[in-house]
Order: structure tokens, then C-alpha cells, then sequence
């Protein structure tokens, strides 16, 4: 690394050791003399490696929260004591905005594309196939007291949330947290004793998608969502990437629930949710037909249960009925509350169905 950033990149060894690399050898043993380690029968001979460039800040270069939600949290900011946009309504009244972290981050994306192409031209490192390369850029956008709309209180709901929230209300760790187990346990204390419980991962995957499976690569008892009863996941859009890119992310997923699962004693429900509920050119009926006849069989292979909800959402939103849920040709269903009170229905109503009879 330090060779290929030499004529590219200034003081490369101030830099350099604040990149971390994680191997992951599995059935790999060590190595005889002057040799590449060896490998246990059976078993592959490329091991996984993980390089992790400092973090890019992502959004909070523009907006990085309201001073008084972050006293007396792990990380206090600097104020700038300007009021926030939304100071006069009664959620943001009186807030003042942070300041938000410098604007030069975006170069640790553009360092680890640039080391990522040179691995694909080398085609080895160290004696290794360099298989598989790719770059994933992680947003540092989770703080104690974050708020669903960045810089944006309310949220301007239904209309154009799209345009002033980046994501939906994010779940942050709390200083001295030991993992996801606990964090569950604390969340079962706010139902009654004596009433069933269960935990739902709901993924949603956006435009990230390499976000996904990056998430069930590294997963572990400290991964967001572990150990939950059940997930549902799936794509945004009906675009289809081809039999082997699909066949590889469910792969990933399902391998990281399997090592679960035994850890767990119990069996995780999985449900892929097809992408039924924005109506958009990306989004046709044809469109999302031909998803469907490519993706069922994919999930289905997998283990998964495939939920094509896309039929009922377009019934519910297009009928002639006085009934129907109206709002405007390519826009999202769920801009709409009845929109998302039936998407949540839908989904409740599978679990229904394929919840065992104990």
C-alpha cells in the first residue's frame, strides 16, 4: 500500500497507520519455510482481507446535529450557536446547529477505489488471487439523540421526506453496551411480563446494496440485528444483477444465518420482500413480473420465503373503488400513512402464516 500511494498521496506514513487490515484465513495453517501458509483439506486457499480506511463522514460534513441533543452524550460538538432552520417549531424549538466535520473525508472513498483497481490489475498479492475485489464506502451517521430528518425538524412528511431525510430513525449503542444481546433485553422490559416476544430485523436495502452484503460478511453477536426471530430484506428497485451476483449476496446472508442459528440453537425466519412498493419506471408491472420470474426460484433455492406483495399494493392504490389508497403515478407508496399501515399488514399477515403452531 505504501508503494502504490508514494507518488499519489502526501505524508503517506502520517496516514498509513491509521488503515486497519482484518485476515480472515480460516482453514489456512501456517506456512512452510519461504512458502504461502497451507491449507487444511477441503477447505478454500484464498483467505478473506478486509482493508478499513478511516471513516468518511458522509453527510455530517453539511450537517452534523443540534447542540442541545448532544449534551452530555459520548460526543459533544462544537456549537456554533446558529439557530436551526426549523427553530421556531415546537420539536426543534431553540436548537442551535453543530459544526459540522471538515470537508476533506470524501478522499479516504477515493484512496480505497484507488488501491481496490490496483489489486484487480495485479491480479495476485502475496501469492493470492486477488478475487472478488470491491470498495464500500461507510457513512458515519449514527450519534446518541440523532434525529430521523438531519437538520430537518419535522420531517416534511408525506411529500418530500425523500429530499430532506437520509434515512429512517437509526438505533445507537449506548457507551458500554456489550452487544445487540443486551440491547434486546432492555427493549423486552418495555413489555408486559408474561406476553410472547419476538425481534424483527427489517432491512431496507436502498441503492447500497453492497452495504448488505458487507453487513452479513462481518456479522457477529455485536452486528445490529443479531440473534433477531426474523429478517426481511430485499431491493428497492425491480432491477435485476444476474443469477451469479444474487446467488452470491443470498449466499453470504444465508452462511452468516447459518453460523448464527448454531450459535443460537433456533432457526432465523427469512423473508425477501420484493420491491412493491414504490410505483416508478424502475417499477412497471412488466417490470416487476420479470423480477419476480428470476428472483423466486433464486430465494426459494436459498431457503427464503419470497413475499410478492406487488400485486396487492397495486390493487390497493389503483382500483376504481372509493376505497382505493390515491396518490399520484411514480411517486413511493409509502409517502402515504395508509400506504404503510398496509405494507406493515402485509408483512404481519406472512408472519402470520408461516409462524409454527407452538
Amino acid at each position: 500500500m505504501r508503494s502504490h500511494f508514494a507518488d499519489k498521496a502526501a505524508d503517506v506514513d502520517g496516514w498509513l497507520m491509521n488503515v486497519t487490515v482484518h485476515v480472515e484465513t480460516g482453514g489456512l495453517r501456517g506456512a512452510a519455510a519461504g512458502g504461502a501458509p497451507r491449507r487444511r483439506r477441503g477447505e478454500a486457499a484464498n483467505p478473506n482481507v478486509w482493508v478499513y480506511f478511516p471513516t468518511y463522514h458522509g453527510e455530517r460534513e453539511h450537517f452534523n446535529g443540534f447542540c442541545e441533543d448532544k449534551v452530555g452524550t459520548r460526543e459533544p460538538c462544537v456549537c456554533t450557536q446558529k439557530l436551526a432552520s426549523c427553530h421556531k417549531h415546537p420539536e426543534c424549538r431553540g436548537r442551535h446547529e453543530c459544526l459540522p466535520l471538515p470537508q476533506t473525508s470524501g478522499v479516504w472513498v477515493d484512496r480505497a477505489r484507488s488501491f481496490a483497481a490496483s489489486l484487480r490489475t495485479k491480479g495476485k498479492v502475496l501469492t493470492y488471487a486477488a478475487a472478488r475485489v470491491a470498495t464500500t464506502p461507510f457513512y458515519d451517521d449514527c450519534w446518541d439523540n440523532r434525529g430521523r430528518c438531519q437538520g430537518m425538524r419535522p420531517c416534511r412528511e408525506p411529500v418530500d421526506h425523500m429530499h430532506t431525510c437520509r434515512a429512517t430513525a437509526m438505533f445507537c449503542r449506548g457507551a458500554g453496551s456489550d452487544g445487540w444481546a443486551s440491547e434486546l433485553t432492555k427493549a423486552k422490559a418495555w413489555i408486559p411480563s408474561g406476553r410472547p416476544t419476538a425481534s424483527l430485523l427489517y432491512m431496507f436495502d436502498g441503492q447500497a446494496e453492497a452495504l448488505q452484503t458487507e453487513t452479513f460478511r462481518t456479522w457477529g453477536p455485536a452486528s445490529v440485528g443479531y440473534g433477531a426471530h426474523a429478517l426481511v430484506f430485499g431491493p428497492q428497485f425491480g432491477k435485476f444483477h444476474g443469477h451469479a451476483e444474487w446467488k452470491h449476496k443470498l449466499a453470504v446472508v444465508r452462511g452468516a444465518l447459518r453460523r448464527a442459528d448454531a450459535c443460537l440453537g433456533r432457526k432465523t425466519l427469512v423473508l425477501f420482500r420484493s420491491p412493491a412498493f414504490n410505483f416508478d419506471p424502475m417499477n412497471t408491472p412488466a417490470q416487476q413480473a420479470a423480477f419476480s420470474a428470476q428472483m423466486r426460484p433464486l430465494v426459494e433455492e436459498a431457503g427464503f420465503v419470497y413475499v410478492d406483495n406487488y400485486a396487492a399494493t397495486y390493487e390497493a392504490v389503483f382500483q376504481e373503488t372509493p376505497h382505493a389508497i390515491k396518490f399520484a403515478m411514480n411517486s413511493a407508496f409509502h409517502y402515504l400513512n395508509a400506504g404503510r399501515y398496509l405494507m406493515a399488514q402485509l408483512v404481519l399477515g406472512a408472519f402470520q402464516l408461516l409462524a409454527p403452531s407452538s
